[in-house]
C-alpha cells in the first residue's frame, strides 16, 4: 500500500513546478565500519552489527536481530557508525541492492550504506525507504567492479529524481506511517513467537516440558 501511494504521490502525481535533482539531495549516506576482529572487546556486546547476509536475508523488511554484535568500545574504535531505529541500509557490494528497516539502533559494515533523511525532512524515515525502494534498480544497473559488483557515492549522485517541497514529503510521512508501524509491530510479534517456539520446542522434544491433554 505505500509503495502504491509513492507511486501516486510523487511520480503520477508529480507537478510541473517541482524540479528534478539528485538523489543526494535528499538523503544522506553513511559510510560502516568493522571493528578489528583480533580484538575481544571490540565484539560480542549489546550493539547489533549487521554485515550484507544479514541485510539480504530481511530484504524490504524490518530486521531485528543480527548475526554478529560489538561493544561501545568497538563503535569508538572503528568507523562504523549506530544508526537510529527506522533508519535503511542498503548492501553496497556483492550481493548489490538489498536493503530492509531497523527495528532498532544498529551498526553495520562497510559493505553497506546507511540511509538517512536530509536534516529539513530528519523524521521521513519512511519516505526514505520508499524513494530508495523506487531508484534501486537503476542503482544495480550502474553497479560496477571487477570481482564483486559495487555502487559507490557517486552512484548515488548519479541517479536523479523529483524534488517535492518539504512540507508535501511530511505530509506523506504522516499518510504511510501507520503502514509501516503495523509492519514494525507485525514483525517484532513474530519474533517473540519464534524465541517462545525455539525455547520451548527442544524442551518439548526431549520431554522436559510435558503437555497434558
Amino acid at each position: 500500500m505505500a509503495e502504491t501511494l509513492f507511486r501516486q504521490w510523487f511520480m503520477e502525481g508529480e507537478k510541473e513546478d517541482w524540479e528534478e535533482g539528485g538523489l543526494l539531495e535528499v538523503i544522506q549516506l553513511i559510510g560502516g565500519g568493522t571493528p578489528k576482529t583480533a580484538i575481544a572487546e571490540y565484539w560480542d556486546g549489546d550493539i547489533l552489527w549487521l554485515a550484507g547476509g544479514d541485510i539480504a536475508s530481511n530484504h524490504k523488511s524490518f530486521i531485528n536481530h543480527s548475526g554478529k554484535s560489538i561493544t561501545e568500545v568497538g563503535l569508538k574504535n572503528s568507523s562504523a557508525k549506530l544508526l537510529p531505529k527506522y533508519a535503511t541500509v542498503i548492501s553496497a557490494r556483492g550481493t548489490v541492492g538489498k536493503y530492509c528497516l531497523l527495528a532498532q539502533p544498529m551498526a553495520f559494515s562497510q559493505s553497506n550504506y546507511g540511509i538517512l533523511p536530509k536534516p529539513k525532512i530528519s523524521e521521513c524515515f519512511f519516505f526514505t525507504y520508499l524513494l530508495v525502494n523506487h531508484v534501486v534498480e537503476e542503482l544495480q544497473a550502474s553497479a560496477y567492479g571487477s570481482v564483486f559488483d559495487t555502487i559507490t557515492t557517486t552512484t548515488f549522485k548519479e541517479v536523479k529524481v523529483p524534488l517535492p517541497e518539504e512540507a508535501e514529503i511530511l505530509r506523506f510521512e504522516q499518510s504511510v506511517s501507520p503502514c509501516f508501524k503495523k509492519i514494525f509491530l507485525n514483525k517484532s510479534q513474530i519474533c517473540t513467537l519464534e524465541k517462545l517456539r525455539d525455547t520451548l520446542l527442544p524442551k518439548l522434544m526431549s520431554g522436559e516440558v510435558r503437555v497434558k491433554f
